[in-house]
């Protein structure tokens, strides 16, 4: 799948210092949950504006690679479609097939409040909402 970028998710010092207490190893954990939280708006957007034929393309998007590491957290979202690279056709069209975006758009449209969501979700997680 094409890389449409990443969101990188600045928290208050209240927070950073909330999961650094945290000593169970829930923070990561937290963080991660908080995340998808924010990543689903992405993929939920992406997802109305796939094109739509079979349905095989949309069924596909989901929410990958999750992973937590102490105090922080990363997941992708991508289609499990690996070949034919239909998905990088779709995005960026080929010498006969115009380009039909939705990753891209989906990324550009909701990155800012998915970054909100996923803040909220971990300020309200902590008690600190």
């Amino acid at each position: 799948m094409p890389d449409v970028g990443g969101i990188t998710i600045t928290i208050d010092e209240n927070v950073t210092a909330r999961l650094k207490q945290m000593a169970d190893g829930s923070s990561g954990v937290k963080l991660l949950l908080a995340l998808e939280a924010g990543a689903l708006l992405i993929k939920n957007r992406w997802k109305e504006l796939a094109p739509y034929r079979t349905g095989t393309y949309r069924r596909s998007i989901d929410i990958f690679d999750k992973r937590q590491h102490g105090t922080s957290a990363e997941l992708t979202i991508a289609t499990d479609i690996k070949a034919p690279p239909y998905p990088r056709f779709l995005e960026y069209g080929t010498k006969f097939m115009q380009a039909r975006p939705s990753a891209t758009t989906a990324f550009a449209e909701k990155e800012r409040v998915a970054a909100r969501e996923a803040i909220a979700a971990l300020k309200q997680m902590m008690g600190l909402s």
